[in-house]
This record gives C-alpha cells, sequence and structure tokens, in this order.
C-alpha cells in the first residue's frame, strides 16, 4: 500500500508519519470499538496548469495545458474509539487513517506560435493532442466525531493532515511539422512524481445492517499543492522551473464497514 513512497526523502517522511501514529495510537489498545472500512467512488476535480516555454531563437511559443478531471477512486480505512460520551452531543470520538487512490485519464493539449513575417497575420500557430495519466495516491490521518441520529444510523464527521504522491504525465519535447502542416505529432512525454501536505475534511453516514457489518455513504475534500517540473521549457533553455498543480478535490464514496468489536 504504501510502495509509492520510491525515494529516500518520500520514505523519510513515511517513517515519520508512522512515528506519528505509533505515538497517537496507544490508547487503542484499549479503545472499545475498531472499524474497517473499504469504499469506492469518483473523485471530481476542475483544475489545470500549463507549462509553457519561448523560444527567441526561433521565434516560437510551446504551451502545453494539462487538464485536470473526474476519476475513479478507492479508499481503504479503519478508526478506533478513543472517547465516549465526549460532550457537544457526540456520541463518541475516534482517531483513524485512510488510504487512498486516484485515477484520472485526460486529453492533454499542445501549442505552437511560431511568429513569421512571411505570413500575412505574422505568425503561424499548430496545435495537437495526447493522452495523459495522473495517479494521486494520498495517506490520511482522521480525527472523528460520531453523532447517533437513530438506533442503526451514524453521522461521522471528520478531518486532518493529508499526504499525497502524485504521477503525472507531462510532455518533454515536440516536434514542429513540415511546412504547410498545422497538426502537430504526437509530442514526447514522461511521467513525473511529486509529493506535498495537504489536508482533508468529510462526513460519513454510516447505516447498520447487522451487529458487525454496515454501510456507508459519505463526501470527502482533499486539497494540497504540488509541484511539477516545467520540462518543456527545461528542454529549450535548461533551466530548471517548476509550476503549481492543485491535488485533491471532492470525493463521494460508498462501501462496507466491518466493526472489530
Amino acid at each position: 500500500m504504501l510502495s509509492f513512497f520510491c525515494n529516500n526523502a518520500q520514505q523519510v517522511r513515511i517513517v515519520f508519519i508512522a512515528t506519528l501514529l505509533v505515538v497517537l495510537f496507544p490508547p487503542l489498545t484499549r479503545a472499545q470499538v475498531a472499524s474497517i472500512s473499504v469504499n469506492g467512488g469518483l473523485q471530481m476535480a476542475s483544475a489545470e496548469f500549463k507549462h509553457e516555454v519561448s523560444d527567441p531563437l526561433f521565434s516560437t511559443i510551446l504551451t502545453a495545458e494539462y487538464p485536470v478531471g473526474t476519476g475513479v477512486t478507492f479508499d481503504l480505512g479503519g478508526a478506533v474509539r478513543v472517547l465516549e460520551d465526549p460532550a457537544f452531543g457526540l456520541e463518541s470520538i475516534m482517531l483513524g487513517a485512510s488510504f487512498s487512490s486516484s485515477f484520472r485519464g485526460h486529453n492533454g493539449t499542445i501549442k505552437a506560435v511560431i511568429h513569421s513575417p512571411f505570413v500575412t497575420s505574422g505568425k503561424l500557430n499548430f496545435d495537437g493532442n495526447t493522452t495523459l495519466d495522473r495517479l494521486e495516491k494520498g495517506l490520511h490521518v482522521h480525527l472523528i466525531g460520531s453523532v447517533g441520529l437513530s438506533d442503526r444510523v451514524r453521522l461521522w464527521i471528520y478531518g486532518g493532515p493529508s499526504y499525497f504522491s502524485i504521477s503525472q504525465d507531462v510532455i518533454t519535447d515536440v516536434d514542429l511539422p513540415a511546412i504547410g502542416v498545422r497538426k502537430l505529432a504526437p509530442p514526447k512525454l514522461q511521467s513525473r512524481n511529486t509529493s506535498s501536505w495537504g489536508g482533508n475534511i468529510g462526513v460519513d453516514f454510516v447505516l447498520s445492517l447487522s451487529k458487525r457489518l454496515g454501510f456507508g455513504i459519505g463526501a470527502r475534500f482533499t486539497r494540497t499543492t504540488a509541484q511539477f517540473e516545467n520540462l518543456l521549457a527545461g528542454s529549450v533553455t535548461g533551466e530548471h522551473v517548476t509550476v503549481s498543480s492543485s491535488g485533491g478535490g471532492l470525493q463521494v464514496l460508498s462501501g462496507l464497514r466491518w466493526q472489530l468489536r
């Protein structure tokens, strides 16, 4: 589950997270209730980021656009009760953690503008597109407040920090077409990985189907800001330039809940 933490810096961070959980979780050994949840659903987002580079030698501007849309999400988590009847109308307070994985395939767009005195408009426009993949994995820690709505229905309200690892296909190079052709050939791609901290907040309605089994449906909003290197600019200028990209989004999830004790 944690195989996406693949370099030394990421391994240090996951060890830190694991240590934090160990420090927080001693009370869990005395907890009266523990549960596991398995969810599937959708992650919805409408973010977009761009990579752009200007080549003054050839009077060319290249722009790569990366839309980030809706994708399929899988989520596996667990929680334990650490405090019963705390106050404020809560039935209990729980500590939980979950791992989510969201995959999205989308069409990226590449545009080239070449300024030329030999055409009436003063410039030549070229465009093309390619399929790009984006995979977001997150480790989320939750502080959960449980409210009893009826004998069989519970409302969980939760939030906390999140740690994300994001893999994104980016465009690294473009071959300009021959004279008279306005469609760009498929660009060269490379998958890039980045990681960052963020947060999460959500609600979950849990319906008890039996003493141990339940069904839950809810929504969670996660957010982070990641940095992706502009390899398109690097291929032209040799400079190291990064561009911000928003990660996470609104997740609509449903699945099974197992109460262990």
